[in-house]
């Protein structure tokens, strides 16, 4: 099992009476797999790799976010685990692009990039808008936020709240249901009303509309959301290109 040392649950776990062998990786000196000296760049990320208290090289990726870094760390784990070469591994890892809907860059339109993004979760949520906002630079961070299940928002409500400020304006969707029957009383429009930049909006073209009219060159905009929200990119990036013709 590989498991972060970063995580106090994860730790928990990784160090009980568990019937395998356990790998742990992350910032924690206490880490079989650590990544120090990080640095973190608008679109890409590096950080030098200890194994087991010995440098072993230096990661480098093409793609933003400390998550992914993270992320990048559980593999090198489990392959020095497997007894991979330390630099296939690493070759690798440099070679990877992104996976699809998690912040994959879908238009540029005009200097503004419109991004879409899986995130549903509010710790999902915090750390994909901080990698956008390093990412935008001087420009701001515009999102369409479709919320993911009546339960979800009602269980998280007040944290999706304040993940979502983190953003320069929030556009909000009414709730994807993902087969769930509605929960009375639970709308986006409570999200919105708990924060200081949300604006609750449940129709996708007038949505569309207004983030379209607000963008500015150097803006990141984002379809956040595991529903059906990322249907909006491509009518978002016709529309910039109708407005700056």
């Amino acid at each position: 099992m590989v498991y972060c040392a970063d995580d106090a649950g994860a730790t928990r776990l990784g160090t009980s009476d568990v019937a395998c062998s356990t790998i742990s990786y992350g910032e924690s000196e206490n880490a079989d797999l650590r990544i120090d000296q990080i640095d973190l760049k608008a679109s890409s990320s590096s950080a030098r790799v200890m194994w087991r208290g010995r440098a072993v090289g230096h990661l480098e990726l093409l793609v933003p976010g400390h998550h992914n870094l993270l992320n990048a760390a559980a593999c090198i784990a489990m392959g020095l685990s497997l007894d991979m070469p330390i630099h296939q591994l690493l070759e690798g890892l440099h070679s990877f692009r992104g996976a699809g809907r998690r912040f994959e860059l879908k238009a540029t339109e005009h200097g503004i990039r419109i991004i879409d993004d899986y995130g549903h979760h509010p710790t999902e949520i915090t750390v994909t808008l901080n990698a956008a906002r390093r990412y935008a630079g001087e420009g701001r961070v515009l999102v369409i936020f479709q919320p993911h299940r009546y339960s979800r928002t009602q269980a998280f409500m007040d944290d999706f709240a304040m993940s979502l400020d983190l953003a320069d304006d929030v556009t909000l969707l009414e709730i994807y249901a993902a087969s769930e029957k509605p929960i009375h009383g639970i709308s986006s429009s409570l999200i919105a009303e708990k924060m200081s930049k949300g604006h609750f909006i449940p129709n996708f073209v007038a949505a569309s509309e207004r983030v379209i009219e607000l963008a500015k060159p150097g803006d990141v905009i984002i379809t956040l959301g595991a529903g059906d929200v990322n249907s909006l990119a491509p009518i978002i990036a016709e529309g910039l290109q109708r407005r700056f013709a």
